[in-house]
């Protein structure tokens, strides 16, 4: 007597009920399958099955126990590709669960009291760019601050774990070095120094003070038309300071 059909059923609380299908039981080659439908994300199931003939219903199989996809776990290997006094351009890996992919991410941003979600410039809210990475770019922020971000991935199942990282945003220019004088001239000197860029934010102006004496207060330094401060190559910078006094050592 040939099997002509199956029943599975679905353990609850309580008691067994047949199980939503949305195809099947069918059968395949020398078995059978059959798709359930309905069921929860992340969560187990009990499941039992039995076959018929013309004759009569079978047994009922052991139970057996399956699980539907899970949430996303947490972020992976989550960079910082550039950075601005503004702006950070975050990239992270988020694996795609098993029959369940991610289908978006959440970002937040810690405040002084709670989480607030991430302001982000245009077309840079989270997006998948390749098979499991995804990267976005946070905007409006304050230079030279620390952040505390959190980031989470979601599919049909639910929410994912929260990772949470810290990022800095552009810091201001550190102290010169190497101030040296190249010329000298009656009253006035040229003077060079090293600056180096920090990331994201290059050195966009430099203030030259002048000191007459130990005793004398600092004022701003004078410079002749083309003598302002600006950058000669590099991280080399160079000024040419007038107005000075002959004979007489200047602090700057």
């Amino acid at each position: 007597a040939e099997v002509t059909g199956c029943d599975v059923q679905i353990g609850t609380s309580l008691s067994w009920a047949f199980a939503d299908l949305e195809d099947g039981p069918s059968r395949m080659g020398r078995g059978w399958f059959a798709v359930i439908d309905g069921l929860v994300g992340n969560s187990a199931c009990q499941v039992r099955i039995r076959a018929r003939n013309d004759a009569e219903n079978g047994p009922w199989s052991d139970t057996m126990q399956f699980r539907t996809s899970e949430v996303p776990s947490e972020p992976l290997v989550v960079l910082c590709l550039s950075r601005t006094p503004t702006n950070l351009s975050l990239q992270w890996l988020l694996h795609d669960p098993d029959g369940a992919p991610v289908t978006e991410c959440d970002v937040q941003v810690a405040t002084s009291f709670a989480w607030a979600s991430a302001s982000f410039s245009d077309e840079g809210s989270p997006k998948k760019t390749d098979d499991e990475t995804w990267r976005c770019q946070l905007a409006g922020l304050e230079g030279n601050r620390e952040y505390q971000v959190r980031i989470r991935g979601r599919n049909d199942s639910g929410d994912g774990a929260w990772l949470v990282q810290h990022f800095r945003t552009s810091e201001p220019p550190t102290v010169p070095s190497a101030l040296r004088c190249v010329r000298r001239m009656l009253d006035a000197v040229t003077i060079e120094w090293d600056l180096a860029d920090p990331e994201g934010a290059p050195v966009e102006a430099c203030e030259v003070l002048m000191q007459r004496s130990a005793f004398s207060t600092w004022g701003s330094a004078a410079f002749p038309v083309a003598g302002a401060p600006a950058r000669v190559a590099g991280t080399t910078w160079r000024a040419t300071v007038c107005g000075l006094e002959r004979g007489v050592e200047h602090r700057m």
